[in-house]
């Protein structure tokens, strides 16, 4: 029996290529040994979540080229909280391989949303407003990103800018919401009602 290369290392956290992700040869030597970038823990986390969050972004291309499902591994969101100067490149880069920017974290994945749900689940545009990422947030304006959904907790994301005290963030989230129309059906609020009825 050999080792399987695409076993989750626990729960929450992701096969062993997320360990590789600040070494482009190490990521090709894991897919020479049949890593899959998508591949995935209890959690919807993946390598290629990692990869975006804190890896090179050559790594990141290397694995997108990899990857078969843009949705897997919520990774807009991931890469909204990309330390490096260089996250609005690999926003934009993710954004133009089909990633949503209006939908809510684990909103494709109900086992993952019910676990987290209590930590405020929302869209890009969310985590950008609680980091204070103007130029994150005006990025996902120019893809018409909707500042008037609300998160797990019943927050948009003005809310949730205010409540990090991004006095800036809430000004431009503002702009945006001025032009923006309410979404017909709120993913947070129907998840409420269809599992937490009663809270």
């Amino acid at each position: 029996m050999g080792w399987d290369v695409n076993r989750a290392l626990g729960p929450w956290h992701p096969p062993p290529l997320a360990l590789a992700v600040h070494d482009r040869d190490m990521v090709q030597w894991f897919f020479q040994n049949g890593a899959e970038p998508d591949a995935r823990c209890d959690l919807d986390l993946t390598p290629l979540s990692v990869a975006v969050e804190v890896g090179q972004f050559e790594g990141v291309k290397l694995m997108m080229g990899e990857s078969r499902r843009i949705r897997s591994g919520q990774l807009l969101h991931h890469a909204v909280r990309r330390e490096a100067p260089n996250c609005d490149q690999v926003v934009e880069y993710i954004i133009e391989h089909g990633a949503d920017v209006d939908e809510v974290m684990y909103q494709h994945d109900i086992q993952s949303y019910l676990q987290q749900e209590a930590f405020g689940l929302g869209t890009p545009l969310h985590e950008a407003a609680k980091l204070g990422k103007l130029d994150v947030i005006e990025l996902l304006g120019r893809f018409s990103a909707n500042p008037l959904i609300e998160d797990s907790l019943g927050m948009t994301p003005i809310q949730a800018a205010e409540a990090m005290n991004h006095s800036d963030a809430c000004g431009l989230l503002q702009k945006l919401a001025e032009r923006a129309k309410p979404p017909e059906v709120q993913f947070t609020a129907t998840m409420k009602q269809l599992y937490r009825p009663d809270v």
